[in-house]
This record gives C-alpha cells, structure tokens and sequence, in this order.
C-alpha cells in the first residue's frame, strides 16, 4: 500500500488504514457533501472489505484544511483532484460521491476522460440527482447563516446543538457557503458520456433529490445504471451503514470483475 505524499498528503486520507490488507485489490475513493470531510466516510470504510483501500477527499477550507481558502467551483474542485490522481500509481478504482460529491466525482471522471487517463470501473452515486436533470437553484450561498442553519438541519433531520455554537458557526458557515455556491453554481459538462457503470443510492424519504431526477443518470453513460432506495433522507446512510456497505461491496466486486478483462479501472 503505498503512502500518501506530496499533494496526496494534503487531499486525501485513508480511511482505514489500520484494517486493510498490504496489498489492496483496489481503491474507493470517496467525495463528501457540501459542509462535509474525508472523515464524514470512516465508519463506512470500517464495514467495507478489508481488500479495500478506502480514501475520501479533503476539500479545502475545512478542519486540518481551514487555513486555506474554500473552492467554490465544482470543476476547479475537480481539476485538483485529478492533478492528484495523476500522480498516483495506476490501481482499480472505484469512486463515491454523495450529494455535492458526486458531482466532484463525475466531473473528475470526465477531466481523467480528457487527459487519457485510466477511468474507475464504476461510480456509486449517493443522494444526488443527474447533472443535466433540472433543479431548484436556490442560491443559498447568499441567504442568511440562520436561513441556511435551518437549511442543514432539515436536510440532516438532526437538532445539532453545535449549530447554536457562535465559535462552530464562524468556522462552519464559510465551508457552508462555499459548497453550496458550488452545488448551485455548477454547469455539468456536456461531452462524450463515461462507459463505466453508474450505480445510484437514495433515501426513500429525500426531501432534496427525486427519484426520477436520479434515474436520469442513464444519460451519463453507455453503461449500466442502476437504483437502490433505502429508508431515510438525504443522509440516509447515517443510519443504516452497514446494509448500505453491504450493497456497494455487492456493486463494486461485480463492476470490478467486470471492468479486469479489459483493463478498465486500472
């Protein structure tokens, strides 16, 4: 397993690093949701199979990141992230986004696309609509912090006390603002389609994303597409991480054997 150095250092982090084998079958990599970590993915990558190599992706601007300025734009996001995969030796891979984050990960997938670099054998989308199917922008980047507290309180369903900390809020509320400006600023790239397989999860009870607007990420790809509903919201996976872990392991040993005899994800 190799370390993480250089720019890898500063953007991502394994998330399980004490329970992977040496010598990883592959790696997940894992995008967040606007306001979120690389962290927010640990108690996932402790119910994925140890073959593994789980890492989620550290935007800017938040916990040992804070010092640095908040990117506000999902392809310049991208387009950092890529530079960073680029660096990387070459290994199957598989990526994961949820809600903001997958919008990240489809535009890196297609920035790899555009360079000739190697693609992921299958992106896992987690709680967000297709990137062309049409969504209320409503431009909360530019509300008030108590408008857009109450904002991340519905969307997690949860009190969270800290919200009412004004020393959290200081430090939350610009991530806040940056993601969100992201999310409703972004243009999704109209180019050749990915042709790897896109699997979709959804919370039955998602105040925020459609059904049908997830369906339409069958005209992303030349691939596969497929839907799984769980009971929740948005951040359904919070409360029901093992069953969802146990369907992206399913997905992911499937796409991955699929993707080995042509090479595809290496």
């Amino acid at each position: 397993m190799n370390p993480l150095t250089g720019p890898a250092k500063d953007w991502l982090r394994r998330l399980n690093a004490g329970r992977t084998v040496r010598e990883p079958a592959a790696r997940l990599l894992c995008f967040p949701h606007g306001g979120g970590s690389a962290n927010y993915f640990a108690p996932l990558a402790r119910e994925l199979p140890a073959s593994l190599d789980v890492l989620g992706v550290q935007y800017p601007g938040r916990q040992d990141r804070r010092t640095e300025p908040v990117l506000d734009d999902v392809r310049e996001l991208a387009r950092r992230v890529t530079d960073v995969l680029a660096e990387q030796p070459p290994q199957p891979t598989v990526f994961l986004g949820h809600s903001l984050g997958a919008y990240v990960a489809f535009e890196v997938m297609h920035d790899l696309q555009r360079r000739s670099l190697p693609l992921p054998a299958c992106l896992l989308v987690s709680s967000q609509g297709a990137p062309r199917a049409w969504r209320w922008r409503e431009r909360a980047y530019e509300l008030s912090d108590e408008v857009i507290v109450g904002h991340v309180r519905r969307m997690t369903r949860a009190e969270l006390p800290e919200l009412d900390d004004p020393e959290v809020l200081s430090v939350l509320l610009p991530v806040l603002r940056g993601d969100f400006k992201a999310a409703d600023t972004y243009q999704a790239t109209v180019e050749q389609r990915l042709s790897c397989p896109i699997s979709c999860y959804l919370g039955e009870e998602d105040d925020y994303v459609r059904r049908q607007d997830t369906e339409l990420w069958r005209e992303e790809t030349t691939g596969e597409t497929r839907l799984k509903l769980f009971p929740g919201g948005h951040f359904y996976l919070d409360a029901r991480i093992p069953e969802v872990a146990a369907a992206m392991t399913a997905d992911i040993d499937e796409f991955l054997e699929a993707a080995t005899p042509t090479g595809h994800g290496a």
